[in-house]
């Protein structure tokens, strides 16, 4: 979960429902865990889902991490002494 989760949890479920049994509270919970961070929208990472947010942030690493190894890494695989001399 992220941002204000804890409260938002404690208003949202906890305060909104009489729990019969533990079983009852899990599943809640759960519930709202899930459309919390699967479908709802959050304006501070860009108006979308959290889940959305972490794929495109892993994505874009993948692609960094494959640019920077098909250049050769730092200095583009040269060595300092050979960048010093240019």
């Amino acid at each position: 979960m992220m941002g204000s989760e804890p409260s938002r949890l404690s208003n949202m479920v906890i305060a909104e429902h009489w729990f019969l049994t533990l079983q009852e509270a899990h599943l809640l919970i759960e519930a709202w865990r899930r459309e919390y961070n699967e479908e709802r929208t959050h304006g501070p990472i860009g108006d979308v889902t959290p889940m959305e947010f972490i794929h495109h942030y892993q994505n874009q690493t993948q692609v960094a991490r494959a640019n920077f190894t098909s250049h050769g890494g730092i200095n583009g695989g040269r060595s300092r002494h050979s960048l010093e001399m240019q």
